[in-house]
This record gives structure tokens, C-alpha cells and sequence, in this order.
């Protein structure tokens, strides 16, 4: 069996006890890839700070800035891993002496550059680009990226290889989620029916937007309905986390950490609707994770989304708070709609499963032997 190093940082659970979108899509790679010919090794960057045991691999020999600064400066040499290939599943790409593909899931902090804090910006960005220029292959998530990564990390085309996330079977299950969910609806005061969305609080994600969509829908529909943000704070979150406790007796609920992710299928399965109307996305997991679960979704017609969502959610202006509170309100007033969009939601996540995910990027590595 061919050996593939893949980069863990995001995915171990010693150093990210609460895996982000990277870190969900790295570890699904490496659970299914031995099914398709690889054994998967993982290298995460150590920091500095004591290191903790890992569960799915090791360290690398030298943090992301020591590696990086001494490769750009000429002081370290590729590095030699014991692997036919290495997958950097992200954009902290480095140079190995073995072919390197890379992951880059979308190029937002490039192409909104005013969307990031401001501090070292410039640096980090500079580094982002980089990525552009030390793979041998290219994987991006969605056929809606592909443009961005030649425009922005000014990567060959030819190089790029298109290969859409999937869905984890438990997310069909309904599992024990009612007992989690009435767990949850004591602990959280949860009343009656919710709307849902789940991302880090930062400007593409559009949460004020939410807000904004939330107040316009009718006092008694808000009774019956809370909105449920679930999400870490992010860059230039502050404004957002503040209105965020301001609404508490609007109907908003915030939870800052959810780290079961029974509780968080849970959650899912009983919303009224996710509402993810993000201004960028590489490919939106949580829409398929909504569809999956019976929950009709809302979400964007911009950027990977509706390639992703296809014909199965309600797609909206984001930048239009109107246009994304008449969808809500559609999927509680109209029964129809509503059944419409959770069979064909059921039928559209059924198209993305993890097993083609890791068959087709087996393939990437194959390519580049």
C-alpha cells in the first residue's frame, strides 16, 4: 500500500479539540483513504508550546514559520518525509522532496482581503499565495473555486483537479438525536421551533445579515421560532458578538462551543431551517449536512453554493435581508415548499458521499507518482 503524508494540524483532536470546516475534511480523508490504496500518515506543526500526544500521526520537525522562513531564506532544504506523496490539506504548504498536492478550499482572505483583521495581514496573505506555487496538483472543492485559485494563488489551471467534499453517513441517522435534543432544549431554554445557522462569526459568513433577516419575519413567528447561532468568534467578530447578547430577548440564542457533534446533529435535525446565506464559500458543508438530516436550507446564490445546494434549497440575495427573511417565513408558512426542499435535499446529499471524495483524490495522488 502507497504511503500518503497528510497534514493534521486542523484535525487532531489535541490541538484542535473543535474541528473547523479543513479540519472536518481532513479528517474524513484519512478514515476512508485505506479503502482506496493509501495509508494515510499525519504530520501536524508544532508551535512551540509542550506537545501533546497526537492520535494521528506526528510532529514535523519545525513550526510553520521556522520552515517557511527557512525555506524562503535558502537555511532548510525540502523536506524529506517517508512518504510516496504528501497532502497539504490546507494553505500551509511547504517544499518536500516527495510530489506535494495541495488543498485549497477557496481564496476569500485574498480576494476580500478587508474581511480579515487587519494585523499582518500583508504577511499572512503573502504566505497564502505562496501555496500557489509549490504543488504539484491541486485539489479544489468545488468547480466555482477554480477560478479563484488562478486568479488569486495564480496556480495552473491544468494543475487543478476538481473534488467536492462528502457527507459523513451519520448525518442520515436520526441516531438518539430526540433524546439529545431534549437535553439540549432544557439546557439552552429552547422554545417551541428553531432556525439555525452554524459557521465562525466573520464577515463572509453574513450572521449580522441573519440577524437583520430574523427581526423583519412577523412578532408571532418569532415567538414560535428562536434563531440559533452556533459559532467560535472569528475575525472582526466583535460588533457581531455584541448583538448577538443584545438579542437574547429577541429570540437569539448564541452558543460559542457545541463540541458533541451528537448534540450538534441533534440540533440540525430538529431546526425549522438552516438559514446560510455566507457572501463566500468554497463549497458550504453545512448545507449538505441540513439536506442530510431533513432540514430544508436557505442559503446563497453566489460562489460555490448553489453548485453545491443544486435545486434542493431556497437560494437567496445575501446581501438582501428582505429577500432572506421571505425565505424563512416561506419555509414555515408553506408546508409544500417546505416537503419539497427536504426530499430533494434528502436526494441531493446522497450525491456527495465520502467514499467518492477519497476515491477521486486517491486518483489526485496517483497523478502526480
Amino acid at each position: 500500500m502507497l504511503v500518503v503524508g497528510v497534514s493534521t494540524t486542523k484535525a487532531e483532536p489535541a490541538l484542535r479539540p473543535h474541528k473547523d470546516g479543513i479540519g472536518t475534511y481532513t479528517a474524513a480523508l484519512i478514515g476512508r483513504l485505506p479503502r482506496h490504496g493509501w495509508r494515510p500518515v499525519g504530520y501536524a506543526w508544532p508551535d512551540g508550546r509542550p506537545r501533546p500526544a497526537l492520535s494521528l500521526g506526528g510532529y514535523l520537525p519545525h513550526s510553520y514559520g521556522v520552515q517557511t522562513a527557512g525555506q524562503m531564506l535558502g537555511l532548510l532544504r525540502p523536506a524529506a518525509l517517508d512518504v510516496d506523496v504528501f497532502h497539504c490539506t490546507d494553505h500551509m504548504a511547504f517544499r518536500t522532496k516527495c510530489p506535494c498536492v495541495i488543498t485549497l478550499h477557496d481564496a476569500a482572505p485574498l480576494r476580500h482581503p478587508e474581511w480579515a483583521a487587519p494585523r499582518l495581514r500583508g504577511l499572512r496573505n503573502r504566505l497564502l499565495a505562496r501555496a500557489g506555487k509549490l504543488g504539484d496538483a491541486y485539489i479544489a472543492i468545488s468547480h466555482a473555486a477554480v477560478a479563484e485559485l488562478v486568479a488569486h494563488f495564480g496556480v495552473d489551471e491544468q494543475k487543478i483537479h476538481v473534488v467536492p467534499n462528502g457527507i459523513d453517513p451519520l448525518w442520515f441517522e436520526a441516531g438518539d438525536t430526540l433524546e439529545r435534543y431534549a437535553l439540549l432544549r432544557s439546557r439552552l431554554s429552547l422554545r417551541g421551533r428553531h432556525f439555525l445557522f452554524v459557521g465562525t462569526l466573520q464577515p463572509r459568513k453574513n450572521v449580522d445579515r441573519i440577524l437583520d433577516a430574523y427581526l423583519l419575519l412577523p412578532v408571532s413567528l418569532r415567538r414560535e421560532h428562536q434563531l440559533l447561532i452556533v459559532g467560535r468568534p472569528g475575525w472582526r467578530s466583535e460588533t457581531t458578538i455584541a448583538r448577538l447578547k443584545a438579542m437574547r430577548n429577541e429570540g437569539v440564542i448564541w452558543l460559542n462551543d457545541l463540541a458533541d457533534d451528537g448534540d450538534m446533529r441533534a440540533l440540525y435535525r430538529q431546526a425549522e431551517a438552516l438559514v446560510f446565506p455566507s457572501l463566500h464559500e468554497g463549497f458550504g458543508l453545512p448545507v449538505l449536512e441540513a439536506f442530510a438530516s431533513g432540514t430544508p436550507v436557505v442559503t446563497s446564490n453566489v460562489a460555490s453554493l448553489p453548485e453545491v445546494a443544486g435545486d434542493a434549497a431556497l437560494l437567496v440575495d445575501p446581501e438582501n435581508a428582505g429577500d432572506i427573511s421571505s425565505a424563512m417565513r416561506n419555509l414555515v408558512r408553506s408546508p409544500g415548499t417546505r416537503e419539497q426542499c427536504v426530499a430533494r435535499g434528502l436526494l441531493r446529499a446522497r450525491q456527495f458521499s465520502l467514499d467518492r471524495t477519497a476515491s477521486e483524490t486517491a486518483a489526485v495522488y496517483r497523478s502526480v507518482l
